[in-house]
């Protein structure tokens, strides 16, 4: 059975929602006013749910280009996994300071 991420969501919805009266009947209690800079969190409506998408339903752009070529596109979702303790973070801070200084990486 898949993950239901519409599930999720709602139920994190409501643990914050819950979490947030807490908070106001907190604030009451204490006499403590809200500023009126502070967001209130609003959960979100039913048209506006979140949409989740299946990765068999993916397909590739292989028409953008990549800020490192065939490793890091310039304008899509990466991902970095392994290992605990193979050298994720070093790779993706090399990789950082690379593009931040216009360098090629690794070559």
């Amino acid at each position: 059975m898949r993950n239901d991420p519409m599930r999720a969501a709602r139920r994190g919805a409501e643990q914050l929602d819950a979490q947030s009266a807490k908070s106001r009947q907190r604030r009451k209690r204490n006499g403590a006013e809200k500023s009126s800079n502070q967001s209130q969190y609003e959960p979100a409506t039913e048209d506006a749910q979140f949409r989740g998408t299946w990765a068999v339903d993916i397909v590739p752009d292989l028409t953008t280009r990549d800020l490192i070529k065939g490793v890091l596109p310039q304008k899509a979702l990466a991902q970095t996994y392994g290992e605990a303790s193979s050298g994720k973070t070093t790779v993706m801070v090399d990789i950082a300071a690379h593009v931040a200084l216009g360098l090629k990486w690794r070559g």
